[in-house]
């Protein structure tokens, strides 16, 4: 009877606990319900993080499949290519009549957004009914150059400017979200709009220097008439590597005096001229913007701080000062430079042709080593680039590439197609493990600055509001790029301004919830050992 009576009361217990767990569990259900949708993705509108390379015209993003992975690890903002007026307004207006075609903008926005995805469009021309003629069109790259350049952005003619005009204000109105004239099942407003894309580059803006101010403020003026809340973009200025150990921004005129000189004559010459004449112009078109992008087009980490001084230094010049992003951030190793791109001499990673090489093909007998290698330096520039940008004062980055592009068309025309954060089938490369950590253990932040460490040493501190304590980032490094067959320098170092005991996470990861190891005594300075693989410490 004791027995029975014991059993009976630890049954009675057992079901309260369990009515008390349930009742929590719908407590907190209903807290997490209160917040709609729509609401925590407002909350998140301050991330940092994009996901760059996105073009929704294409087939392969017209599936859930690209904006699943990318909110799997909390990243919170992208960025749409190649939003062309003439994909979605294919033919002319009739009797004032514009027949817009939203159907794949549409999708893509709606497939995005059920993720609680913050959207950019980069918006282009390309060629169509309404082109105008072309201005600009340096012969530097023969036949693909002249290709490109007819399919060009430049200004239209000027009996289809107001049409151009009504484009940009319909687009604005059905993403804007006040309720006239909304795409149906729109989610969250949409309010940045880039206004073109690498305009120093002839391939993508065929008109002249002052046309871009001309565009700029024809476009900007319909946005904010249609959309005060529209921020306006600038199309991305790019100087690669031109501040590489430069973090003054000091040497730029030297440099670029020098590689003039290299230049095989004057056609090239002249063309870097317009570059920096049209890079120039668009930082001092600020006052029709609200955001410049300086994007980096590239891994370029080395030059981070003084890239972004030498846009202060351009801005201070017209008294003028805005947000600055990086739209197009890359992380692939260098081991192709197409030739006269960049500032400086030898900054391609030794033997890069060989391991392009290997990379492509499965039977070569260093294809397995290349790969390893080319894989975890990619996700080291991942870490690298995220870290000095937001150190610099860059307020977002996006980075892409989504996916490798060895198996689209595009790899006839990039010399390097192993871009990607995963496989065009969706397997997922170290550099996706990276950005899932970097996103978690750094979004939020409040500031980043980098702090004086030991010589060789990279150190930079991330701050956040109370209660949460700064995460350190840790790596070695070195100007050169070391060619795959050197072993990466290391050496143990003591940091004074990182007391103990501290978490420890490499940013080479291959799953989304690695395990962390304490090191370093309670008050005192944390000893490790440092390589060229960034650490974080929190």
């Amino acid at each position: 009877m004791k027995r029975r009576t014991i059993l009976s009361l630890a049954l009675v217990a057992l079901c309260i606990l369990c009515t008390q767990f349930v009742c929590a569990q719908k407590a907190h259900a209903q807290a997490a319900s209160s917040l709609t949708p729509d609401l925590q993705a407002a909350q998140s509108e301050g991330s940092r993080f994009g996901i760059d390379y996105i073009f929704p015209f294409q087939k392969r993003f017209q599936t859930n499949f690209w904006p699943r992975q990318f909110a799997s690890i909390n990243a919170r903002w992208v960025n749409f290519h190649l939003v062309n007026w003439i994909d979605i307004e294919p033919q002319a207006p009739r009797n004032g009549v514009h027949r817009y075609r939203w159907e794949k903008l549409d999708s893509c926005v709606r497939r995005w957004q059920e993720h609680s995805f913050h959207i950019v469009m980069t918006l282009r021309l390309k060629r169509g009914w309404f082109s105008g003629p072309i201005k600009y069109a340096p012969d530097l790259a023969g036949f693909v150059g002249r290709m490109h350049y007819h399919h060009s952005d430049r200004l239209p003619k000027d009996k289809h400017r107001q049409d151009m005009q009504a484009w940009m204000a319909a687009l604005v109105e059905r993403y804007d979200g006040d309720g006239k004239d909304d795409m149906p099942g729109l989610k969250l407003p949409i309010y940045h709009y880039q206004i073109g894309n690498e305009f120093a580059n002839p391939m993508f803006w065929t008109g002249t220097v002052e046309d871009y101010g001309i565009y700029l403020e024809l476009m900007t003026k319909a946005a904010k008439a249609a959309c005060a809340k529209c921020q306006i973009i600038a199309n991305g200025i790019r100087w690669n590597d031109a501040f590489e150990g430069d973090e003054k921004a000091e040497k730029f005129e030297a440099r670029f005096a020098a590689m003039l000189k290299r230049l095989p004559n004057d056609k090239w010459r002249k063309g870097w001229q317009r570059v920096r004449e049209m890079t120039e112009h668009t930082v001092a078109l600020a006052h029709t913007y609200d955001i410049l992008d300086g994007g980096g087009n590239g891994p370029y980490w080395r030059g981070s701080a003084g890239y972004m001084q030498w846009m202060q230094n351009e801005l201070r010049k017209n008294n003028l000062q805005t947000t600055i992003w990086d739209l197009e951030a890359r992380c692939e190793p260098q081991i192709a430079i197409p030739p006269k791109t960049n500032i400086l001499e030898n900054t391609q990673v030794p033997q890069g042709r060989k391991i392009l090489n290997a990379l492509k093909w499965s039977w070569h007998h260093l294809h397995k080593k290349a790969s390893i290698w080319y894989r975890e330096e990619q996700a080291r520039l991942v870490a690298k680039v995220f870290v000095t940008r937001f150190a610099a004062g860059f307020e977002k980055v996006f980075m892409g590439m989504p996916d490798d592009w060895d198996s689209t068309s595009a790899k006839w025309i990039f010399p390097n197609p192993y871009l990607g954060f995963m496989t065009g089938e969706g397997d997922k490369w170290p550099a996706y493990y990276t950005l899932a950590l970097l996103i978690d253990k750094l979004d939020g932040f409040k500031e980043a600055r980098k702090i004086s460490g030991p010589k060789n040493v990279s150190l930079y501190r991330f701050d956040f509001p109370a209660p949460r304590k700064p995460t350190w980032v840790v790596w070695r490094h070195t100007l050169q790029r070391l060619p795959m067959t050197k072993t990466p320098p290391k050496e143990q170092v003591t940091l004074p301004q990182i007391v103990g005991p501290k978490m420890q996470l490499s940013i080479l990861q291959k799953t989304l919830h690695p395990k962390a190891r304490k090191i370093g005594r309670t008050g005192t300075p944390v000893t490790l050992v440092v390589s060229p693989t960034p650490q974080l410490l929190y």
